[in-house]
């Protein structure tokens, strides 16, 4: 899931439109998601940061990917050869690895609290069944004489 302040840059590069083509300028940026989609593949799509190569589409298509990437640099998109493409890449506009976060660690699914709950219940469960193994089985039943 994305943050609510990532921004969405969508670009349909032309038949004939090797080049550049700017997405920030030099500021601080996290990129975290790219996705790229080439008519054919007699052309490369390239996502770089400066002079950095990030990624490279090479073939037909290139399926979305979670990145996390800090650029410290321009952040552009180099094209070339003839083929039409579609980039897709998602961003925000800071460096999100030095962030503190309140965001739950999760395990298989579950955050820690839903974890320690668990385990409470458990616990509880099995002393339920304890206390009825205990009263019903291990002591004798002692009978009133009438």
């Amino acid at each position: 899931m994305l943050p609510s302040d990532s921004i969405t840059y969508t670009i349909e590069i032309p038949n004939n439109g090797a080049g550049d083509y700017l997405i920030t300028g030099t500021q601080t940026t996290t990129v975290l998601g790219f996705s790229s989609i080439q008519a054919n593949v007699s052309s490369n799509t390239r996502l770089m940061c400066g002079s950095n190569q990030i990624l490279n589409n090479f073939s037909k298509d290139y399926l979305y990917t979670d990145l996390n990437y800090v650029c410290n640099d321009i952040l552009k998109i180099t094209k070339t050869g003839n083929d039409q493409a579609m980039v897709i890449i998602n961003y925000v506009n800071y460096n999100r690895t030095q962030l503190s976060t309140s965001t739950p660690i999760i395990y298989a699914g579950f955050s820690q609290g839903e974890l320690l709950i668990g385990l409470f219940l458990f616990i509880f469960m099995l002393a339920g069944i304890f206390g009825f193994i205990v009263k019903n089985f291990l002591f004798f039943k002692r009978y009133k004489n009438k």
